[in-house]
């Protein structure tokens, strides 16, 4: 079973609001710094408290089906 597969899986078994309380609290939670400028900046200032450089990588998705 691929990742994709188990994901859209636990979708269906636990419902939307489950799913995305529980992948932001772990997954989610541990890669990502926040859905927001308010939550990523909160995140960048507990970092720089704990004395960590910060390198901030920003993904550039490209959608494979859009034609230029």
């Amino acid at each position: 079973m691929t990742t994709v597969n188990t994901m859209h899986y636990s979708r269906k078994v636990l419902g939307e609001r489950i799913f995305n309380k529980v992948a932001k609290a772990t997954f989610y939670g541990q890669f990502v710094g926040g859905d927001n400028e308010s939550s990523l900046m909160s995140c960048v200032d507990r970092i720089r408290e704990a004395g960590i450089r910060l390198m901030l990588a920003i993904p550039m998705e490209d959608d494979a089906e859009q034609t230029l």
